[in-house]
């Protein structure tokens, strides 16, 4: 990642995963029937307020109830999945309680969650007693996206801004919830993440504790916390030919997180959209720099390096866009290369012109 992200931790949102848990709770001592008992004010009032939430918590209570079932061994299941950070960190893995007659329970708390994500926050008793996911949003973004907002698992797009058009990028279950879906509900879980990041093409569906198509675990970075700096290597061979090959290394710059930025890279695909906005753009910012230079343009080794370093200069005067850092390092590469790349560009500048 570019940067841990800040979380929004005094928000009620977070209120309703840990009132599910308080029911799950007070079902360890309790003997009598389901009922209203069972619940904080504000959830119950959320069951009384949806047609088929109750449906889905008596289901789980008959559940916990059944013959050879240990509640407390369930609650502490519970505490235990949802470790999300010591997830991240390898410290614990995620595990139900395998056992045949504990399968009712888990399906029960499955669907429950399941429900819960995708019925329960649109409901406006929620809305009113926990708050509402767009008021979270617009919190988040405060908090991560001004002055600057830049994706941080990409640095290569934004994030939608919510106040004008009532917009916002979809939360990512950060571990897939299909994999660990205890975590359904847990906003220690739920991430903003821009659109391309969390599409198909990249993170979607991936569990990003395993190596892909396998069961292989890994760590990986926790987005709210601290992540290793980074740089950028790039270089190209032919640049303009037809065999034209551009080559980058995303190289971490500090000790420790060597597993977790390997995940980072790979799961986001980090080299190869880094390649291709390169490659992309290229020939744009060398259009740019000749256009900044329009009256002056460059005609010389000497003349092109004059104007790359004022080029540089300029980037970082600039507000920072999504790719600013690929565009300053493809000129401070041009900047250190032999003068037979630099005369390929001059050439370029003199088609184009």
């Amino acid at each position: 990642m570019l940067d841990n992200l800040n979380k929004i931790e005094a928000h009620g949102i977070y209120q309703l995963h840990d009132d599910v848990l308080v029911f799950f709770q007070n079902c360890i001592e309790y003997d009598g029937e389901f009922g209203e008992v069972l619940f904080t004010d504000n959830l119950w009032a959320v069951i009384a307020a949806a047609n088929d939430l109750e449906g889905y918590f008596v289901t789980c209570f008959d559940a916990l109830n059944a013959n050879g079932i240990d509640k407390q061994s369930v609650y502490d299941n519970l505490l235990a999945n949802n470790r999300v950070v010591d997830f991240c960190r390898g410290v614990v893995n995620y595990e139900q309680i395998d056992i045949e007659i504990y399968n009712l329970v888990n399906n029960a708390i499955i669907a429950l969650y399941g429900f819960l994500w995708s019925s329960t926050f649109g409901n406006a008793t929620t809305k009113k007693l926990y708050g509402d996911i767009k008021d979270h949003y617009e919190k988040f973004f405060d908090a991560n996206c001004v002055p600057l907002n830049l994706c941080p698992f990409c640095g290569l797009e934004r994030y939608l801004r919510p106040k004008r058009l009532n917009w916002r990028d979809d939360y990512d279950h950060y571990l897939y919830q299909k994999n660990y879906p205890f975590l359904r509900i847990n906003f220690d879980n739920l991430v903003p993440m821009p659109g391309f990041c969390n599409g198909k093409y990249v993170k979607h569906v991936q569990d990003i504790l395993r190596v892909k198509g396998t069961n292989v675990p890994r760590l990986a970075y926790y987005p709210y916390h601290k992540v290793a700096d980074f740089t950028v290597s790039i270089s190209c061979e032919n640049m303009f030919a037809e065999n034209e090959e551009w080559s980058i290394k995303v190289i971490k710059q500090e000790e420790g997180y060597e597993e977790e930025f390997e995940t980072w890279k790979t799961v986001f695909k980090i080299e190869e959209r880094f390649l291709d906005n390169i490659e992309e753009n290229y020939e744009s910012w060398i259009i740019e720099l000749l256009n900044r230079n329009i009256d002056s343009i460059p005609v010389d080794v000497d003349s092109l390096n004059i104007a790359i370093n004022n080029q540089i200069a300029d980037l970082n005067k600039r507000a920072v866009v999504p790719g600013y850092f690929l565009h300053d390092k493809f000129w401070q590469y041009i900047l250190i290369s032999e003068d037979i790349i630099k005369e390929q560009i001059l050439f370029f500048i003199e088609q184009v012109n």
